[in-house]
């Protein structure tokens, strides 16, 4: 052989698609990965809302069920002890 002459010879246009196909699924696993992680981003911020809202709800029922047993139920019950005392009252005493 001599000098300068070719002793390989690669086919660099099929070596360049490979590469741009490489390429192509490179840019396309990372578009997913984004969506993935933009996806698991938007479910973590709608969890986090979701909890939220049910923790405000918890605080409401818990204030509600308090204020009844302190305030409302024991009214409630006064008042439906004074009406059974009154109906009582109303059927002993004596016609006349």
């Amino acid at each position: 052989m001599g000098k300068g002459e070719t002793v390989l010879e690669l086919d660099t246009v099929q070596i360049r698609r490979q590469i741009g196909s490489a390429e192509n699924e490179r840019t396309a696993a990372k578009a997913n990965l984004e969506k993935a992680q933009s996806g698991f981003e938007a479910a973590r911020r709608a969890d986090a809302l979701a909890l939220k809202m049910q923790e405000e709800e918890l605080k409401n029922a818990q204030s509600g069920l308090t204020w009844w047993e302190k305030v409302d139920g024991k009214q409630m019950l006064q008042s439906a002890e004074m009406s059974a005392q009154n109906a009582k009252d109303s059927v002993e005493r004596p016609a006349g």
